[in-house]
């Protein structure tokens, strides 16, 4: 039972002969679960870049007549402009 396997478990993490760690499991030792959870860490990261990579080619802004149209908009080259003279002031001074 999942008792019976819990309690030898037990017995073995108080003998010094496994590491528990917390949630991710049971490892033979604490250098084992670092190494486990560095390839962990590294394989979420390398899915989270190829998942942007599948969605789409990475962003381009140049290729992006929304973003383009918006960027030429009235609204917009106040808000550019506004932010430049501010910019300018923090420059000038």
């Amino acid at each position: 039972t999942i008792f019976t396997a819990r309690h030898y478990l037990e017995v073995a993490e108080r003998c010094g002969e496994l590491y528990q760690a917390g949630r991710s499991g049971i490892f033979p030792s604490e250098q084992d679960f670092r190494i486990w959870k560095r390839k962990q860490d590294d394989a979420r990261v390398e899915r989270f870049l190829n998942a942007r990579l599948v969605a789409g080619e990475p962003y381009d802004r140049n290729r992006n007549s929304v973003c383009e149209e918006c960027r030429n908009s009235y609204v917009m080259q106040r808000i550019l402009a506004f932010y430049r003279g501010c910019q300018q002031g923090v420059i000038d001074k």
